[in-house]
């Protein structure tokens, strides 16, 4: 959606949250569907955490970091549905696309540097 991230809103929603990664300050143009923060909003030595509902930040199988309690109460008892659901499909693709799954929850999801970062070996070399 480079250079087009208006259509996101249109295609993919759930993808919109990502434009923090090549957009500087995506919460001054769309702060309806962002926001930062995290100590990075009082703490400028701090990098900025962006914030948005789950139905504009995807579910994702990279890295990330919940609670015990909430991947109990709210993602476990998802994934006995994912495997009768299409076992065609994977995880990644049922939390996205299956109504209720994600989307539609009123979760927060936070995106901003830190623990994790996205390295394809393959594709990029080390």
């Amino acid at each position: 959606f480079r250079g087009n991230e208006e259509k996101v809103f249109e295609q993919q929603p759930n993808l919109f949250c990502y434009h923090y990664h090549w957009i500087e300050e995506p919460d001054e143009t769309w702060p309806e569907f962002i926001k930062k923060c995290g100590p990075g909003v009082d703490d400028p030595s701090q990098p900025p955490m962006y914030c948005s509902i789950a139905k504009y930040c995807g579910f994702t199988l990279n890295p990330f970091l919940v609670s015990r309690k909430f991947w109990i109460d709210e993602l476990s008892p998802q994934f006995a549905e994912w495997k009768v659901h299409d076992p065609f499909q994977n995880l990644e693709y049922y939390m996205n696309w299956e109504p209720g799954a994600w989307n539609e929850r009123p979760w927060i999801v936070a995106q901003g540097e830190g623990l994790f970062f996205h390295e394809d070996i393959e594709k990029w070399g080390a």
